[in-house]
């Protein structure tokens, strides 16, 4: 993987939204599993465990940081969720550093 600092702001936001795909769709087939709504073996384990990995490193992170992540990748709230608490500009910094520690964290 290229370091992470090498890529754009728009990269790494490409990159979260693929990330974010996988994770729901982990997420999804985990809880159907959990309900025997699906077979084992129509199971993709690979998406399952990023899917957790994703999980484990939102957990990890400050409660800020997962949460706007969170808020604009994984559970997709409304595109104006974050006015009320940032200033754009102070929203797209943060938005930065909390990408590139979630996905230092990923990639490590």
């Amino acid at each position: 993987m290229t370091d992470i600092k090498k890529l754009t702001f728009s990269e790494k936001e490409q990159l979260m939204k693929h990330l974010a795909v996988i994770y729901r769709k982990g997420q999804l087939q985990t809880t159907l599993a959990h309900a025997h709504a699906i077979a084992d073996e129509s199971m993709d384990q690979k998406t399952i465990d990023l899917s957790s990995q994703i999980h484990l490193i939102l957990k990890q992170m400050t409660p800020a940081d997962a949460l706007l992540l969170e808020n604009d990748f994984f559970d997709i709230k409304g595109n104006d969720w974050w006015k009320v608490c940032y200033s754009v500009r102070a929203y797209h910094n943060r938005k930065r550093i909390a990408m590139e520690q979630f996905l230092r964290c990923l990639y490590l």
